[in-house]
């Protein structure tokens, strides 16, 4: 098995934003994550 995807979704919130992780694997399987930095959720989408 091998990731073949990590996908990473933006949420704004009210004074915050949240940041979610989707790791899928080649055999089509997925799992989610978060990652929310506070105010510098936009660092992990680069």
């Amino acid at each position: 098995m091998k990731i073949s995807d990590i996908k990473i979704y933006t949420l704004d919130a009210f004074r915050t934003n949240w940041a979610f992780i989707k790791v899928e694997t080649d055999e089509g399987l997925y799992g989610w994550g978060e990652a929310t930095l506070g105010t510098q959720e936009m660092s992990l989408e680069k």
